[in-house]
């Protein structure tokens, strides 16, 4: 069995975590059982998104202290089975965010293939995401990871809004990571090409009569749409 309290861990340079917990390794053979409880008392994510990209590639090599025989139908070493909860906001700060988020979690199989469950909410905070010179305040947010879904893809639920040269700008987020949908919507009224123009560029396709062929070129929706959200 094993306990820890206000175990400090440093992520990527910038980023710490504090968290405090306890739980028990438990088994006779391979796979043990790994299971507990996980408070995380503080997480502040301070890195920009591109110091998450280009790590090292994980390598799992040979277990030579094993036996032939155990190795060749190993699958795993661990059934994961840990509970995790936030005790202060997950806060992200960065360039492009100042963001809290609150929740729980569940690690259920095993190392090779772990899987969540559960869902992280936006924490009662000023929550707010940016682009160009653009504050967009989030008034929904929620991750919800399912256990039949891989880490990397939960499902998101996100709306936000911001005022853009007298335009009031509505976004919303849902769907997975993998395939979201998004809709956009302005007060007064503007089509979608028109408020993806205003957040891009701030202004509006309409008054765009004084730019180049190739400046408008930039303006079409997939080129202002991969900008944004590529961006995001």
């Amino acid at each position: 069995r094993y306990m820890f309290k206000n175990a400090g861990i440093t992520l990527f340079k910038k980023s710490n975590i504090l968290f405090s917990g306890n739980g028990s390794l438990i088994g006779k053979t391979i796979p043990y059982t790994l299971g507990g409880d996980l408070q995380i008392q503080q997480l502040n994510i301070v890195n920009e998104i591109t110091d998450f990209a280009g790590g090292d590639s994980i390598v799992i090599q040979k277990v030579d202290y094993l036996p032939e025989n155990t190795t060749k139908g190993l699958d795993q070493f661990l059934n994961l089975n840990i509970n995790i909860t936030t005790v202060d906001p997950v806060r992200v700060t960065n360039s492009m965010a100042n963001v809290g988020f609150s929740g729980n979690l569940q690690i259920t199989e095993g190392e090779r293939d772990p899987r969540l469950s559960g869902k992280f909410s936006l924490a009662p905070l000023k929550n707010e995401v940016y682009f160009k010179n653009n504050v967009f305040n989030l008034t929904k947010g929620n991750i919800l990871f399912f256990e039949n879904n891989i880490i990397s893809n939960p499902e998101l639920d996100f709306q936000a809004e911001s005022e853009i040269n007298e335009y009031k700008v509505f976004l919303k987020l849902l769907g997975s990571v993998q395939d979201y949908k998004l809709d956009l919507s302005a007060e007064p009224s503007l089509s979608k090409s028109d408020v993806l123009s205003l957040i891009a560029f701030g202004f509006t396709e309409d008054l765009s009569s004084n730019l180049t062929d190739a400046e408008k070129d930039s303006m079409t929706k997939a080129g202002v749409g991969s900008i944004i959200f590529d961006r995001f």
